[in-house]
């Protein structure tokens, strides 16, 4: 890239927020950079689309025809919640077709790679270390691949998930709502076409599902019991103990064929439920995760950033110069959509009745 380099934007963080806004910025005929930390090379947790979203990805023709192949679909999602009895959410009905199961990482590098096909430049394995203000937008110091450089920009879109160390250099407040993590188990060699599964237990739920890969991933979410002395780990023992709890997701790990530890991969991650204030400032926005983080629960991370990218990049787009934009719309939205959240939320844990625990007390 060389010492100094300049764009009217700057997108921090390559996911469906970032890659959509991108995307849009650079098809209106802005100067666009979109710079991603990985290369996509890593599991990424949200491995479902709903209909509606699918059909938002379609409309906009970003990843391109053919996208699709390598994820699946699927007619239902099935849960265990508030009762014993599975409970079935078909698509047949729905307006905007079936879900569809997602390879994570293969979905957003074809979103990062959609943008660029806009025109947008993309850089991968890059992070941005330093953020300043300058008399006309931004320069930040950026580590591409162990080399420093500096960009130049009049806009800065920070997309950048559950990471918060820009939200600092923007003086923005993270609150968090829960302290929820995902003890996640990802089992090659899947041989079932398995639908979405949600089962609730006494310490918090579970989560299943088979990828067109042929991957089982199971995901297990709970919350730290300040009073119970065993803590959750990332150890399989601890893992599966907690998932005898949960009938659906301890079959589908058996029924997994020959399966060896260089087959399994056990992670921990944070899925916590959050918001950020404020989402706007001159020169500068969130979207996505970066924004707010949905509880997992809802599968609807995705969903919601799509549409933050989409209406932050109409803000953008429609105003005569990205160092003017008017966000009001976009931050009345923004509301709008977190009180709706949290009444939902609100709804459903309320739902699951059957456990005096720490957990759900919590949840309720």
């Amino acid at each position: 890239m060389g010492c100094v380099a300049n764009f009217e934007v700057v997108v921090v963080g390559a996911g469906p927020a970032g890659s959509m806004i991108a995307a849009r910025l650079a098809g209106g005929g802005i100067r666009v950079l979109l710079v991603e930390a990985t290369a996509f090379d890593c599991p990424r947790v949200g491995e479902f689309l709903s209909p509606q979203a699918r059909a938002a990805v379609n409309r906009f023709k970003i990843p391109g025809e053919g996208w699709e192949q390598g994820h699946r679909s699927v007619g239902e999602f099935l849960s265990v919640w508030g009762s014993s009895s599975a409970i079935s959410r078909p698509y047949i009905f729905d307006a905007y077709g079936q879900g569809l199961v997602l390879n994570r990482a293969k979905f957003d590098r074809a979103l990062a790679e959609g943008a660029v096909g806009c025109g947008a430049r993309l850089l991968i394995r890059s992070r941005v270390r330093a953020v300043a203000r300058t008399s006309d937008g931004w320069e930040l110091s950026i580590e591409d691949n162990g080399q420093c450089s500096f960009v130049r920009c009049a806009f800065l879109a920070v997309c950048t998930g559950r990471a918060a160390h820009l939200l600092r250099a923007l003086s923005v407040k993270r609150t968090h709502l829960d302290r929820l993590i995902c003890l996640g188990l990802r089992v090659l060699n899947y041989r079932r076409d398995d639908c979405p599964y949600i089962e609730s237990y006494s310490r918090g739920w579970a989560y299943s599902v088979s990828l067109a890969s042929g991957e089982l991933i199971v995901n297990l979410f709970t919350e730290l019991d300040p009073q119970c002395h065993e803590k959750p780990s990332r150890s399989p023992e601890f893992l599966l103990k907690e998932l005898a709890n949960c009938p659906v997701a301890a079959a589908r790990l058996l029924a997994a064929d020959r399966i060896r530890s260089s087959h399994v991969t056990i992670f921990v991650a944070n899925a916590s439920s959050t918001y950020s204030l404020p989402a706007t400032g001159p020169g500068w926005c969130l979207a996505g995760d970066c924004l707010q983080t949905l509880d997992p629960l809802s599968s609807g991370g995705i969903a919601q950033a799509l549409e933050h990218g989409t209406l932050a990049s109409d803000a953008l787009l429609r105003s005569q110069s990205v160092r003017d934009v008017d966000f009001t719309e976009y931050s009345a939205a923004i509301s709008s959509s977190r009180d709706a959240y949290l009444a939902t939320r609100h709804r459903f844990y309320g739902l699951e009745q059957r456990w005096d625990t720490w957990f759900w007390h919590r949840a309720r």
